[in-house]
C-alpha cells in the first residue's frame, strides 16, 4: 500500500498521463487523415514513455476547433 505523499504523487502523474493521452488523440482527430491509432506505454527510467503514433500523415483541410 502506497503512503499519502506517494499516493498524491502517483495521482499526478495518472492526471498528467491521461492529459497528454487526450490532447495527443485529439491532435490526431483533428489534423490527420489516420484511420488507426496506437498508444504504448512503457516503465524508462522511473517515469513512464507514451508514443502515440497513427497511420496517416497530415489532413489536407484541417478540422477546425477550439483550440
Amino acid at each position: 500500500m502506497l503512503r499519502e505523499p506517494q499516493r498524491a504523487h502517483v495521482d499526478r502523474a495518472a492526471l498528467a498521463l491521461a492529459r497528454v493521452v487526450r490532447e495527443g488523440v485529439t491532435s490526431v482527430l483533428r489534423h490527420s487523415a489516420a484511420t488507426e491509432v496506437t498508444l504504448t506505454t512503457t516503465a524508462e527510467d522511473g517515469g513512464i514513455r507514451l508514443v502515440i503514433a497513427s497511420d496517416r500523415t497530415r489532413r489536407r483541410t484541417p478540422v477546425p476547433g477550439r483550440g
